[in-house]
């Protein structure tokens, strides 16, 4: 599950693109910040290839951010993003399908998805 998870990681970092960020993240989005914006389709797609729980909270400033669950431990590739360390509150559990159903997230998951599964296949 491990080398799974690892192969998954770097195809997801390598398909990140700012066509995928979250449109208030896209001025923060380079080559030098690639996860910037990309926390809740990060999230769906982990979700589909490990299942678990997907979760969000917010920032004392206001950042909402995403993050998933899977067997007990949490996994966040996305962090990154935040220069500072955060601390989220007012955390919620999310069913894929609503988060799908929030803002332009269907279809930048979508353009993730796709990245990732042609980076698998090669």
């Amino acid at each position: 599950m491990i080398y799974r998870f690892l192969k998954l990681k770097k195809a997801i970092q390598k398909s990140w693109g700012v066509d995928t960020a979250y449109k208030d993240d896209i001025p923060k989005w380079s080559t030098n910040n690639p996860a910037a914006g990309q926390c809740a389709v990060t999230a769906l797609v982990i979700h589909d290839f490990f299942g678990g729980q997907i979760y969000s909270g917010v920032s004392q400033d206001g950042v909402v951010h995403y993050w998933n669950k899977v067997h007990g431990i949490k996994i966040d590739l996305t962090r990154s993003q935040f220069k500072e360390t955060k601390k989220f509150s007012n955390i919620i559990e999310w069913n894929a399908s609503d988060l799908l159903k929030t803002g332009n997230v269907k279809e930048r998951y979508e353009i993730l998805r796709n990245r990732v599964e042609m980076y698998l296949h090669q």
